[in-house]
């Protein structure tokens, strides 16, 4: 994880705990090693461990944590990406809230053979084309949908992970310039395309928070949420906008802790994480950037170090 998906991390958690209420960490073996080295897990309001079940390939489903801890969950359960932002708690009228639907055009989501595993799984076959769900953030405001998709997500990852009982490679899609075919369509095959069938089976009420804008990405226009996910990429290449995104973080993580009883367990998770620590005001106007130690301001700056 680089300091965009740092920031973003401390943003979740900040933002979700001000505006909708408790957070629990799901969080593996490694990953609280982690979270405790930083000082994350003072954040949270519990600490939930999770192991993957045997016979889950990690590589292929890398999601599968977040449904073993769904698994675990009871009640209404608002599931929140570490790279996700939720400003507003979704509508419980509704059994289903995704962050938004996922374009069929794409490779990825196109027809494989694990329609036919999943169609026997739910004891039906032929089931017709539908937008897969992007989980990001999702609320479960209907508890047998939430256990149906979870059990049959974490039973078809099983029977994906055996020798030959994954998608053929005709099928696998070459991500992220690698150079090679990956397991992508098994994963949002799981995570995202299985959610939607069962949900049409049970005939739930399902509602996106926002829609994908291809064209501002990760995005939600009414900002009720919103995931980095693709932008990483972009980030990583264009050192002005990366440096824009990271002021927009860094400012709002200021905004919801400067003067709260939290504030300085998060100046201590900022400098370990190596985030920027200094606030630059232009005393000519409203400008805020964020910049680190060592770094020259101008006259009329105000500056605040965290």
């Amino acid at each position: 994880m680089d300091e965009v998906e740092l920031a973003t991390m401390l943003l979740s958690v900040l933002t979700y705990k001000a505006n909708i209420g408790p957070m629990t960490l799901a969080v593996d073996t490694g990953g609280l090693h982690f979270a405790c080295a930083v000082g994350l897990n003072k954040l949270y309001d519990d600490v939930m461990p999770i192991e993957i079940p045997p016979g889950i390939d990690k590589f292929t489903f890398w999601a599968a944590g977040k449904l073993v801890a769904l698994s675990r969950m009871s009640g209404h359960v608002i599931s929140v990406d570490l790279d996700a932002v939720l400003y507003r708690k979704p509508s419980p009228l509704i059994d289903l809230h995704g962050l938004h639907y996922e374009p069929i055009s794409w490779a990825t989501y196109g027809w494989n053979p694990m329609w036919e595993t999943a169609g026997q799984l739910l004891g039906a076959n032929g089931w017709q084309r539908l937008a897969p769900i992007n989980v990001a953030v999702a609320a479960f405001y209907n508890e047998d949908l939430r256990d149906q998709y979870t059990n049959l997500a974490i039973k078809l990852m099983q029977i994906c992970s055996r020798p030959n009982g994954g998608i053929p490679d005709s099928y696998k899609v070459s991500v992220g310039g690698s150079g090679s075919a990956t397991p992508v369509a098994e994963m949002v095959f799981a995570e995202q395309y299985l959610l939607a069938v069962v949900a049409q089976s049970m005939n739930c009420s399902v509602r996106c928070i926002g829609d994908l804008d291809i064209g501002k990405d990760h995005m939600v226009p009414s900002k009720k949420a919103y995931h980095l996910w693709n932008s990483k990429r972009f980030y990583a290449k264009h050192d002005r906008a990366r440096e824009m995104y990271l002021t927009n973080v860094m400012e709002e993580i200021y905004q919801l802790v400067s003067g709260q009883p939290e504030e300085s367990t998060v100046q201590g998770i900022i400098h370990k994480l190596g985030l920027p620590t200094i606030r630059v005001v232009d005393g000519n106007a409203p400008a805020v950037r964020w910049s680190r130690a060592g770094e020259w301001f101008g006259p009329g700056e105000e500056v605040v170090r965290l």
